[in-house]
């Protein structure tokens, strides 16, 4: 074998490696996503009803929902980026 098949030999599993850090770190931070949603959806639940009568959701209501979902999105996908920066720079420094 050549020195680029022993390369490839040993560059296969430490991509892998990295590949499932990566899965497992979003897994953890997609559950700190999930309960930023659940945050969303329980206070427009309890925004909606009263004494048990739902009477719906206004568009006020509809505008405020849609940017606790969206700072939500926005906070999970720019923590993901960073992480996925901050995992990049530290593979190239080994």
């Amino acid at each position: 074998m050549n020195a680029k098949t022993y390369l490839a030999i040993l560059t296969i599993p430490a991509l892998l490696i990295v590949g499932l850090l990566n899965v497992s770190q979003a897994q953890d931070m997609g559950s700190e996503r999930e309960l930023c949603l659940r945050d969303c959806r329980q206070w427009i639940e309890g925004d909606a009803g009263f004494g048990g009568v739902s009477r719906g959701i206004g568009d006020a209501q509809a505008r405020m929902y849609a940017r606790c979902v969206e700072r939500c999105e926005r906070k999970f996908w720019k923590e993901f980026d960073q992480r996925s920066r901050e995992n990049a720079d530290g593979d190239d420094s080994d």
